[in-house]
Parts: C-alpha cells; structure tokens; sequence
C-alpha cells in the first residue's frame, strides 16, 4: 500500500514535472485519480532513477 504525503506547496501543481527526491531529476505527472470527497491524487514519476512518488491536492 503506497502511502500518499500532503501536497508540498499548491504553486508545485501549476506544472507537469516535480523534482525527484530520489535522484534531483525532473519527474513527469503520469496520473491523476479522483479519490473520496473534494480530493485528487496526482501520481509522478522519475524514468531515470524509476521512482515514483503520489500527493494529495484539494480540488
């Protein structure tokens, strides 16, 4: 089970790509899923290191 992390700042979101915190690199947004309530998941992911990391963001 992946455990999903607050979003870091509502600013990151206005575009596709986030630092990775594995390898520093630009990881790309492969996924947005809507979840209970008012929230979404948003789901990216660094080809280079192969890591991916999951947030929460209010809609």
């Amino acid at each position: 089970m992946q455990i999903l992390r607050p979003t870091p700042t509502c600013s990151r979101f206005s575009t596709i790509e986030l630092p990775c915190a594995k390898c520093g690199l630009q990881m790309r947004l492969v996924l947005i899923e809507p979840t209970t309530g008012r929230l979404e998941q948003r789901t990216y992911f660094c080809a280079a290191c192969e890591f991916g990391e999951s947030f929460l963001l209010a809609i």
